[in-house]
């Protein structure tokens, strides 16, 4: 069975595969033990494969962002 996981990246959702899911997490530790520039190094990534993540579509209002009305 495939499991699939779901991220947002861009104020977009994306589903991902498992594997797809687990290959992020190594370069999510990977950046962890970069002496600098780990942020850098998850967002070439992202940029990289993103092509290949399946789009849910764009999130409308993000309430985990303070915001003002």
């Amino acid at each position: 069975m495939n499991e699939k996981r779901i991220i947002i990246y861009n104020n977009t959702v994306y589903e991902l595969l498992e594997e797809q899911y687990e290959r992020l997490l190594e370069i999510q530790d990977e950046a962890n033990n970069l002496p600098f520039a780990g942020d850098l190094h998850i967002e070439e990534h992202l940029n990289f494969n993103i092509h290949q993540y399946k789009s849910l579509g764009e999130i409308d209002l993000n309430f985990d962002v303070p915001y003002s009305l």
